[in-house]
């Protein structure tokens, strides 16, 4: 499996995937490859470094 480079982004930023936040855009008709979207969040180890906890 590959990863896109978007989702490599995001990693590299420290952004972690919370998958349970996953959600499907309401703009966006049913069946439509773009409907899903992914939720990144800051990773704790990123934040820690970042000083914002």
């Amino acid at each position: 499996m590959t990863v896109p480079r978007s989702q490599r982004v995001m990693h590299k930023l420290g952004l972690v995937r919370d998958p349970d936040a996953d959600f499907e855009h309401p703009s966006v008709p049913p069946g439509h490859p773009l409907r899903a979207h992914w939720l990144f969040r800051l990773g704790r180890r990123s934040a820690t470094r970042r000083g914002l906890t």
